[in-house]
């Protein structure tokens, strides 16, 4: 039995919610947010293109449209949306690979001026590398956050997943999955004493047709 459930999908403790379906998860590409990195490193080199999402060429909205297409889910292409879901980070430290990191404008710290995708972050807590579509090098790159136009302009990362809620919904479906296949061997169960029933009722009957001819015969 084919399942397809439409999964409105509660990121970590964000209140914000998106659609997206389980199937598209279980059949993702990268079931790691380390296998999706690997594919991420794949774009380094690629070129920048406005509201471009691979896997030719990326903005930054579309590099974390790409990250989280490979697991499966659907995330805006708009940074000002983006900012919007999943769990909110405030600390560098706290981040991890995959989480999508934004920057104030450093005309109008108001305001944000850029995002990427976080690819790893220093032991110390202090430094980031992540991923950046580079309008001015007209290149995909891996920037770290002590570059100029960077340090010292972090507003927050939000968390859109991790792995251990991508092992939820797989193995959520997999207990569904276990569960109708135990109500199938209960219904083939049922179905048979059924038929069994039938076959009995069949016998009783033509055995008492039987006796009736009989008794009829003596007579």
């Amino acid at each position: 039995m084919k399942i397809r459930l439409t999964l409105a999908m509660a990121v970590l403790a964000g209140s914000t919610v998106f659609a997206g379906t389980r199937m598209d998860v279980l059949n993702a590409k990268s079931k790691t947010i380390g296998e999706a990195m690997a594919t991420m490193l794949q774009q380094n080199n690629k070129p920048f293109s406005v509201g471009a999402s691979g896997e030719d060429a990326y903005d930054n909205p579309g590099l974390a449209v790409f990250m989280f297409k490979q697991l499966g889910l659907d995330v805006p292409a708009d940074m000002q949306k983006l900012s919007k879901i999943g769990k909110t980070i405030s600390k560098p430290a706290k981040m991890q690979a995959g989480d999508i990191v934004f920057f104030v404008n450093p005309q109008n710290k108001k305001e944000l001026g850029s995002m990427g995708v976080v690819q790893s972050v220093a032991a110390d807590g202090l430094s980031f590398m992540f991923f950046y579509a580079d309008q001015k090098q007209g290149i995909v790159r891996i920037a770290s956050s002590t570059e100029p136009e960077f340090n010292g302009h972090f507003k927050q990362a939000n968390r859109i997943t991790s792995d251990e809620e991508l092992a939820k919904i797989r193995d959520a479906h997999q207990k569904e999955v276990e569960n109708i296949n135990k109500a199938k061997d209960k219904l083939t169960k049922a179905q048979a004493a059924v038929k069994a029933a039938e076959t009995e009722l069949q016998n009783l009957e033509s055995a008492f047709a039987k006796k009736n001819e009989e008794a009829l015969q003596i007579k």
